[in-house]
């Protein structure tokens, strides 16, 4: 490897793999040797004017990459909404395929897949997350949950209360920040429900779904025990049931990963079978079912 290479290998490194045209200008690449690259898939194109030198990142470090293009192609932009949640690691907020970022109103954004906003943004709204500039977990809750859907915005601020990111306290500051946003009256009603209990979106959702359906959950991570004190399971939710003298209802939401696996099943069906011997009922839902504004409640209802 020439000297030049080696040098332009370490900016890369140095740059979650991602290299600007400039990059390529300084250390002598031509034109002819990116095409080379890129036709070889040893390179591949990002933003306009970015590119991935390292074709092996995937997850999270490819998340990084495509960040750190946006940044290298909008000098001054700092990661926002959407892109900013993914990166404090907040989940609950749709994947759109597009990098958000917050640009000075000076500079001139590129397009899809960047989605620029010409917003201000304060010093104390900004941190540094190993080299790129992002909106702080507070400003970013104030900017990205009043354009969620409420179940959406609900799963966010669990998650980030649930990861420690915010308390309770950040979370009426976001809420003060988001007040004069768009979507605001929409999701007013959500900063006051956000419980770091939650550790999954679905639940999130599922425990919206049945709160608007006028259905009080009695605890959320329930642990339940058999006669001798050994732990059985922890229900997602639990409810009490219209007779007192019955043992909970236990709702369970499940995502598709944890729960399709062979072990999880077979763990899951003893688990079932020895809260029901107990005389619980169990309810179980999927993230399809917290879609529907009804079909979470009406399962709670017929099964109380």
């Amino acid at each position: 490897m020439t000297d030049a290479a080696t040098s332009l290998a370490m900016l890369a490194s140095g740059q979650d793999g991602v290299l600007s045209r400039r990059d390529l200008t300084r250390h002598g690449v031509t034109a002819h040797a990116l095409r080379t690259k890129l036709r070889s898939g040893d390179w591949n194109h990002l933003l306009p004017g970015t590119y991935l030198a390292e074709g092996h990142r995937c997850g999270a470090a490819l998340q990084r990459s495509w960040a750190r293009a946006a940044l290298l192609s909008v000098p001054g932009a700092t990661l926002s909404h959407g892109t900013a949640a993914r990166l404090h690691g907040i989940e609950g907020a749709p994947r759109s395929g597009a990098v958000d970022v917050l640009v000075p109103r000076r500079v001139e954004a590129v397009r899809r897949p960047l989605v620029p906003r010409r917003w201000t943004v304060v010093a104390e709204h900004v941190v540094d997350l190993d080299g790129l500039p992002v909106t702080s977990p507070v400003r970013t809750l104030a900017d990205l949950v009043p354009r969620l859907d409420r179940p959406d915005g609900l799963a966010v601020l669990d998650s980030a209360l649930h990861r420690g990111l915010v308390d309770v306290r950040g979370i009426t500051e976001a809420a003060g920040l988001a007040a004069r946003r768009r979507g605001a009256a929409q999701v007013a009603g959500l900063w006051g429900l956000a419980d770091g209990r939650a550790e999954t979106a679905i639940e999130s959702r599922s425990r919206l779904r049945c709160l608007d359906a006028g259905l009080q959950p009695r605890a959320l991570q329930e642990e339940i025990r058999d006669v001798h004190g050994h732990l059985l399971a922890r229900g997602d939710m639990t409810f009490d049931r219209l007779d007192p003298s019955l043992p909970p209802l236990v709702f369970e939401a499940d995502g598709r990963g944890p729960h399709e696996a062979p072990d999880a099943l077979y763990r899951d069906r003893w688990r079932a079978n020895a809260l029901v011997a107990l005389g619980h009922r169990i309810v179980r839902c999927t993230w399809r079912d917290t879609c529907s504004r009804l079909a979470v409640p009406t399962m709670v209802r017929a099964a109380l």
